[in-house]
C-alpha cells in the first residue's frame, strides 16, 4: 500500500540518498573546491615567506599550509623560474626575472596571495684598474724570490644581498654555509672578482658556481675581510661606494703568489 508506513519510509530513505549524492563537503572558511570525490581541496594559505627582498634566479621559501599539489607559483604576477613543493607546509620557489607585489601560489583549491615581496636588480659595475702580480717560483717562499709584473686590468663586478637560501652562492672553503656572514647587518656579495695569481690559473667569483666574496658595505664604505673562497686562496680588500662610482682595492694570495689589483668604476 502507498500510504503503508513501510512505503513511506522507502520512498524517505531513497530522497536522502539522492540528496546525499549530489552533494559535497564545503567548508566555506576556505572556500575550498569540490576534488570530484566527494571532497573539498582546502585552499593554499601563505602565512610567511623569506626573504622579502630577492633578485633573478634566487630562491624565495614560502611557509604555509595546504601546498601539496601546487601548480603555480608567481612574484608579482610572473610566474617562478621553477619551484618544489617540499611539504604541504612549505615551497621553494626561484625567481626568474621578476617583479614587486604580491606571492601567489595556485592549487587545485585555489588561489592564495600575499603582498610584500620586493624585486629587486644587483648593480654592476663596469672596472678598469691595474693590477701588480708578484710570483715566487713554487717551492721557494723567501720574498727575495718575487718577480713582479704590472697590467692594466678590467673587471664586471655585481654587488647581490645576501639571500640565506642561496645554498649555492653561500659556499666558500672555510666557511660552507657562510654562518659568519649571512646573519651580520651591511654585508653583501661581491660577484665577478677576477682572483688570478701570477703563474695559476684563474679564479672567477661569480656567485653562481659555489665561489663568492663576501663584504660590509656600510655608509658607502667596503671592506673585504680576510677570507678563503676556495682552498689556498686568501683574499682582502676595501673599497668605497660614493654617489654611485665604486673604487676596489683588493690582494689576493695563493702559493706565495699574489695579486693586488686597484679599480674604478667607468
Amino acid at each position: 500500500m502507498r500510504n503503508s508506513p513501510a512505503f513511506i519510509i522507502r520512498v524517505v530513505i531513497v530522497m536522502m540518498m539522492v540528496y546525499a549524492a549530489g552533494c559535497t563537503k564545503s567548508d566555506p572558511d576556505n572556500g575550498g573546491n569540490g576534488t570530484g570525490n566527494g571532497e573539498t581541496k582546502p585552499k593554499p594559505n601563505i602565512t610567511s615567506f623569506a626573504p622579502q627582498t630577492a633578485a633573478d634566479d634566487e630562491p624565495v621559501k614560502i611557509s604555509g599550509k595546504y601546498f601539496s599539489g601546487a601548480t603555480s607559483v608567481s612574484f608579482g604576477g610572473t610566474a617562478a623560474k621553477s619551484f618544489v613543493v617540499v611539504s604541504d607546509s612549505v615551497i621553494t620557489a626561484r625567481l626568474a626575472t621578476g617583479a614587486s607585489g604580491e606571492i601567489s601560489v595556485t592549487t587545485a583549491g585555489g588561489t592564495h596571495t600575499m603582498a610584500g615581496f620586493t624585486y629587486y636588480t644587483p648593480a654592476s659595475y663596469n672596472l678598469l684598474g691595474t693590477t701588480i702580480y708578484g710570483n715566487i717560483p713554487w717551492p721557494q717562499r723567501d720574498s727575495n724570490y718575487y718577480t713582479f709584473k704590472t697590467k692594466a686590468d678590467t673587471c664586471s663586478l655585481v654587488i647581490r644581498q645576501i639571500n640565506p637560501y642561496d645554498s649555492a652562492r653561500l659556499w666558500t672553503q672555510e666557511d660552507p654555509y657562510a654562518s659568519k656572514y649571512v646573519n651580520q647587518p651591511n654585508y653583501v656579495i661581491l660577484s665577478g672578482v677576477l682572483a688570478d695569481p701570477y703563474a695559476y690559473a684563474s679564479y672567477s667569483f661569480s656567485g653562481n658556481k659555489g665561489y663568492s666574496i663576501f663584504a660590509e658595505l656600510k655608509n658607502g664604505i667596503i671592506i673585504i675581510p680576510t677570507q678563503m673562497p676556495v682552498y689556498g686562496l686568501v683574499i682582502s680588500g676595501s673599497g668605497t661606494l660614493q654617489a654611485n662610482k665604486l673604487t676596489l682595492k683588493y690582494t689576493t694570495e695563493y702559493r706565495g703568489n699574489s695579486k693586488n689589483s686597484t679599480f674604478t668604476s667607468q
